[in-house]
């Protein structure tokens, strides 16, 4: 538990630690694997929530990140330049049970729009980021509009961010310009979420976001430097690639851009 805590607190990431008993006094659904086709819409959707999956994980052995995320494992550095930090951290899907995406595909399946649409607006933001898995599988017309309005409503909320994120991840300009405005700090999530947007800026040539990204390179966060530095490697191939410290890549990528300037480079106005 020591230890989840202080992985919580160095990097934002919600994790439960397995190994546990079961607490007799949750309510929480438990999930049977045997049961998925027979659970209602509703209750496939509760057991997204984040005391169950708490409840449901706390039987296996490890930490475990509540949101849906992939393995992050170690980075180095073969050529003894400066390293970047990372941490092992494993998902819901590495554990035994591997419940939440059996839930999320029967879902996927059935199509509940108005039953998921209802819970996103409600429900606690780890069941809001189980449930964006599920409205991405889908991508329907009406899921789109939904989560447009969302999206492009005032402030910087949890479900805003994962509105604009289902759009980002499909390379949609306005979202991407969002997120750029927006950026890190704006919106409570975790550095490691975070860090799936960064990757999203090189990936789909997103060179508004140039000095976000040179800015984000001495930030004492975990793989969010790294992928800045993985997506200036793509907008800027021929980009300065050898560093001796956080300090020194951002004063590098300074100097190159200011001789490499290119009319996108620029800043745009928030389109809100």
């Amino acid at each position: 538990m020591l230890l989840a805590a202080l992985l919580v607190a160095a990097i934002g990431l919600p994790v439960v630690a397995g190994g546990q008993q079961r607490s007799t006094a949750s309510r929480a659904l438990v999930f049977d694997p045997a049961r998925v086709s027979s659970y209602s819409d509703r209750e496939l959707i509760q057991l997204l929530s984040r005391e169950a999956i708490e409840v449901n994980l706390v039987s296996d052995s490890g930490l475990f990140s509540l949101l849906p995320t992939t393995g992050i494992g170690r980075v180095t550095d073969s050529s003894g330049n400066w390293a970047y930090k990372s941490v092992q951290i494993r998902g819901p899907q590495d554990s035994g049970i591997s419940y939440p995406e059996v839930v999320v595909g029967e879902l996927t399946r059935r199509r509940p729009i108005s039953e998921l649409v209802q819970a996103f607006d409600t429900s606690d933001f780890v069941q809001q980021s189980w449930i964006l898995e599920v409205f991405s599988n889908i991508r329907t017309p009406e899921v789109d509009s939904v989560l447009r309005k969302v999206a492009t409503a005032k402030g910087t909320d949890y479900p805003q961010y994962l509105a604009l994120k289902y759009f980002a991840v499909t390379g949609t300009p306005w979202a991407l310009a969002v997120l750029n405005c927006n950026y890190f700090g704006k919106y409570p999530v975790p550095d490691l979420e975070w860090t799936s947007i960064v990757s999203l800026f090189g990936k789909y040539r997103y060179y508004h976001a140039t000095r976000n990204l040179v800015n984000t390179l001495d930030f004492a966060f975990v793989t969010l430097d790294r992928a800045a530095f993985e997506s200036l490697m793509e907008l800027y191939p021929e980009g300065p690639k050898q560093f001796t410290s956080p300090d020194s890549a951002v004063a590098a990528w300074t100097l190159y851009l200011a001789h490499h300037p290119r009319p996108d480079q620029r800043e745009i106005n928030c389109p809100r």
